[in-house]
């Protein structure tokens, strides 16, 4: 309290409006202030107020009612409206392989964390590499004297936890009698493009052991039920409710923050490529905050370490390496699109390119559908890794360089062999004829990546750009020889959600070197390749969901610039 209010003063001895108000504050060591604790109870936050002198209970007028002795004992005003008791602990075998609990979140304890690593390694570890009990835990995941991995196994009881994560009673409610017959759906339309989680066979195996939360299992079914649909394989009184799902995941998967494990994660980024209901506005309201929040929760579980030789099971190792992978691809992809800046630096992870193997069964077999599907998401993350270079050497805000033209065209050069060495190790040609929807995005991938190197140098005027603008004339024209070869049988699989993003902006980039045409020879002729373009966005957008947004969003942008200059 400042000074100017310090000496007893009736305008501050009270709060007005107030019923329960307390008197002044005395310096007499009779008479001392309330003692305020703040604690949490029953999953809420409540006041403890430790009454040591009389209190005076006032009306909402301001005058006295009566007056109390003071109790010799707490009372408690609860700052909460949830009074729930406090969870029971649940038994369960805190010495399993795996960090996904039913009952227990397992954390990761970083290098600067308060617990600190080179302190928990002096614990009295068990023949487990585990220190504690059921009710605190430490789990030494890497035994090694240098960098040493720990995580803190902690029951949901003592966090704010949501107690239903495994019911899944009102799931079976709307999907019901179709649960199977939507996880062969998922796995049939879904999987190849998006391999997030492990094979068909070990997930049915979670599934009726209740070891897939309800917001995982919801992701599956909302994502999966569309194909179906558009399969005819509902009737109009048995159709599941699609909307009621993505609602239900969504709160679900808010409450689940508090106690995450790698099923969140794969709940998360599985709802994160669901098709909208309606046609987003550009930005994708909350895509990038969710995105940005998946980051975090991938870290809080350890995601961004080499599993490698940790002490959990071999299947969960491959999970965690596709896992970050998946993260890291919808980062890099989600902070181009809408132009923020990438929240993963190149130096703040540890985890290994992904190999044919991450993607095999527990007997490490693996189908021969599935190697091609994993084939093309490895591409797809080496191609990501590209463009996380991209990014961070032309669209990261950074103080001047005194040779920063020198620098941009040393980045040019650099960037650009990379993807010559991608194309040639993965024997990749841009314009050869592709008939799943994960080829089709490395292509539509390739191209943003390459487009992008050409407008950060092509934004430079200095510069002599034909030869950049050659190189973008020749990606628009592969572009284009692709989408108008697109096979109709490709609409039956996922598209992923980064297409929109990367349509729209090698649209965007036509239209700039369009306008920055200074012979009427150069503007037709873009012009044509302009409308070529969106003719054939028009035309797929009949049948292709991902085609929409970027037609739309295109249209407008032609419609106020040509209105404008006529």
């Amino acid at each position: 309290m400042n000074g100017e209010h310090s000496q007893a003063d009736p305008e501050h001895s009270e709060r007005r409006g107030s019923s329960l108000q307390l008197s002044r504050q005395y310096r007499s060591k009779k008479n001392q202030p309330s003692d305020i604790v703040i604690a949490v109870v029953g999953g809420g936050l409540a006041a403890f107020v430790k009454l040591t002198k009389p209190v005076v209970l006032y009306a909402a007028s301001g005058e006295p009612r009566t007056k109390t002795k003071a109790p010799r004992e707490f009372s408690l005003r609860p700052v909460s409206s949830i009074h729930a008791p406090p969870p029971s602990i649940e038994p369960e075998d805190i010495t399993q392989t795996s960090t996904i609990f039913k009952s227990r979140t397992c954390l990761y304890g970083g290098p600067s964390s308060d617990q600190d690593p080179h302190l928990l390694r002096h614990l009295a570890f068990d023949s487990t590499n585990r220190f504690g009990d059921a009710n605190w835990m430490v789990w030494r995941m890497l035994p090694r004297a240098q960098d040493p991995v720990f995580f803190t196994v902690i029951p949901n009881a003592h966090l704010d936890a949501h107690e239903d994560i495994y019911d899944t009673k009102w799931l079976d409610s709307i999907v019901s009698p179709f649960q199977d017959v939507v996880i062969d759906a998922y796995y049939r339309h879904v999987h190849p493009t998006f391999p997030i989680l492990e094979p068909q066979q070990l997930l049915k195996q979670a599934i009726s052991e209740q070891r897939v939360p309800a917001s995982l299992l919801g992701a599956i079914y909302t994502i999966a039920l569309p194909f179906l649909d558009n399969l005819g394989q509902f009737t109009s009184g048995k159709k599941p409710d699609v909307y009621a799902l993505y609602f239900y995941v969504t709160t679900a998967l808010g409450y689940e923050t508090m106690t995450p494990s790698l099923r969140t994660v794969q709940a998360n980024v599985i709802i994160l490529q669901t098709p909208p209901v309606i046609i987003r506005e550009p930005n994708l309201p909350g895509a990038w905050t969710r995105t940005s929040s998946l980051l975090a929760l991938g870290q809080e579980i350890g995601l961004h370490l080499d599993p490698t030789g940790w002490n959990i099971d071999r299947q969960e190792q491959k999970s965690r390496k596709i896992a970050w992978w998946i993260i890291y691809v919808q980062e890099k992809w989600l902070s181009h699109w809408l132009g923020y800046p990438s929240h993963i630096l190149a130096h703040s992870w540890t985890v290994p390119p992904l190999a044919i193997g991450d993607f095999s069964d527990e007997k490490d077999t693996i189908t021969f559908d599935m190697i091609s599907s994993a084939n093309k998401f490895i591409a797809l993350t080496e191609l990501t890794l590209i463009l996380g270079d991209v990014l961070s050497s032309f669209y990261t805000q950074r103080p001047a360089r005194p040779n920063a033209n020198q620098i941009l065209l040393e980045d040019e050069r650099r960037i650009l062999h990379q993807l010559d060495e991608w194309k040639v190790r993965n024997r990749w040609s841009v314009t050869n004829p592709h008939k799943l929807p994960n080829e089709y995005f490395i292509v539509f991938a390739y191209s943003t990546i390459h487009l992008s190197v050409c407008r950060a140098v092509h934004a430079k005027t200095e510069f002599p750009i034909e030869a950049t603008k050659e190189r973008a004339m020749t990606v628009f024209d592969d572009l284009i020889h692709v989408l108008s070869n697109l096979q109709p049988q490709a609409v039956d699989m996922l598209w992923l959600s980064y297409c929109k993003g990367c349509l729209t902006f090698m649209g965007n980039f036509m239209i700039t070197v369009m306008l920055s045409s200074v012979e009427d020879r150069s503007f037709e002729s873009g012009k044509r390749r302009l409308d070529e373009y969106m003719a054939l966005l028009e035309r797929i957008s009949k049948t292709f969901e991902f085609s929409k947004l970027p037609c739309q969003r295109l249209n407008l942008i032609i419609q106020r610039l040509f209105s404008s200059r006529e």
